[in-house]
């Protein structure tokens, strides 16, 4: 009896112990913040869209990525500079398109060598990308809005969309082992101009 006694006083600690490692695996770990070395902005150039044959001439309208290094070091690692981009009308938002930047789009080369990028601190990798304003339908974003005929001073005739206000977010990614980057939307507003 002594030697079941003793199997029975060992056994609870062994349920109590089997208890605390079931209780300890249920509560959740914290969060874990991994230090912020990068920011990410993404914008549009607002303003009037000029349109000529269809398609937007000059930078209004235009996408504009920037990855700033914020951390004291420089980073450098093998790129892979890619914005995927999505844009929506506020009031209509069931009209959108996915727009797509890379390293093809980068205004300042000179951080890119090969298929490596650095950005030193304080240093900011610039994309930016003209689209073709339209839905991923191939509709014109101004043929959902009401638009004025006028023209030019020098006679030159055109149709202004009213204003548009859209919804622009984004997912970056810079370098080929960094995660993917999500942008929270934020608004813009443009006017389209076309020439006839």
């Amino acid at each position: 009896m002594v030697s079941n006694r003793m199997f029975l006083a060992r056994g609870i600690p062994l349920i109590a112990g089997a208890a605390l490692v079931a209780i300890q695996c249920d509560e959740s770990l914290p969060v874990r913040t991994d230090p912020r070395v990068v920011s990410y902005t993404v914008s549009v150039v607002e303003g009037t869209v000029q349109v000529s044959g269809g398609a937007p001439a000059g930078r209004t309208g235009a996408i504009d990525v920037k990855i700033k290094n914020i951390y004291a070091e420089v980073l450098q690692d093998t790129e892979k500079l890619e914005a995927v981009v999505t844009i929506w009308m506020r009031d209509m938002p069931d009209n959108k398109v996915v727009v797509r930047a890379d390293r093809t789009d980068l205004v300042n080369t000179w951080i890119l060598r090969g298929p490596v990028l650095t950005l030193g601190a304080d240093t900011t990798a610039w994309i930016s990308h003209q689209w073709n304003h339209r839905t991923g339908q191939g509709i014109p974003f101004w043929s959902f809005v009401d638009s004025t005929f006028g023209t030019t001073l020098s006679g030159m005739p055109y149709w202004e969309s009213d204003p548009i206000t859209f919804k622009v977010e984004a997912t970056v990614q810079v370098f080929k082992h960094s995660a993917p980057y999500m942008v929270p939307a934020a608004e813009y507003t443009l006017i389209y101009r076309r020439f006839i």
